[in-house]
């Protein structure tokens, strides 16, 4: 029997640092979780004037073998782009390898979180549901600097930037407002815009003295 083999597609440097991110993931998850992946092909220049019927039709012989494979491996909801050579679907992870051998396939993308799809080496009790325990200093793999403001008792505002803990993502949970928190194990008060560190997300805080001013320096 004579195995299949992967198709060739040329790729860049960024392509293959998005696609090592994935199979990292896709190595060290359960390999029937759902990733969301958006799935890039090989880019086709436009053939005269831009409407969707016309450019579907252009991008169908890119577009129907990926959707056509995606099907036959039980994936369902497969969105096909016509702006980009695209499509998007949740893909188990152990299709992720097979999946980046199909015939002009570039590279995968998921805006989901690494330790969001592989379980995390910490327990419940040491780090919050956005958060990582930091080792030391420095963050885990895969986790992302958290910084606050720390509070200028002498100057009576917040001034600076430090690491306060890690996390498994940068986007932002709330309205972006400033808000002021306390690290219980140091007793030190810091400014956060957007992103804070609320139980369940972050453990070992509580909101801050409400006398304490939320006034950068400076300002």
């Amino acid at each position: 029997m004579v195995e299949p083999t992967c198709a060739f597609t040329e790729r860049t440097a960024d392509d293959d640092a998005e696609n090592a991110r994935v199979l990292d993931m896709a190595a060290h998850g359960d390999p029937d979780t759902l990733v969301p992946l958006l799935i890039w092909l090989v880019q086709i220049e436009t053939d005269g004037a831009v409407n969707e019927a016309s450019r579907s039709k252009q991008l169908e012989p890119y577009q129907a073998p990926i959707a056509a494979t995606l099907s036959a491996w039980g994936v369902h909801n497969v969105e096909r782009f016509w702006l980009t050579n695209s499509l998007a679907a949740s893909v188990p992870l152990k299709y992720v390898e097979a999946l980046l051998c199909l015939p002009n396939v570039r590279h995968v993308h998921t805006d989901t979180p690494y330790w969001e799809i592989v379980e995390r080496p910490w327990s419940a009790d040491e780090a919050g549901m956005y958060e990582c325990p930091l080792q030391g200093e420095q963050c885990p793999e895969h986790c992302f600097d958290y910084n606050g403001i720390p509070f200028d008792e002498a100057a009576g505002c917040y001034q600076g930037r430090e690491r306060v803990a890690c996390a498994i993502t940068t986007s932002a949970f709330s309205d972006g407002a400033a808000s002021c928190f306390e690290q219980l194990a140091s007793g030190q008060t810091y400014l956060f815009y957007g992103f804070v560190p609320m139980a369940p997300n972050f453990l070992g805080w509580q909101p801050c003295d409400p006398a304490l001013t939320t006034q950068l320096c400076g300002h």
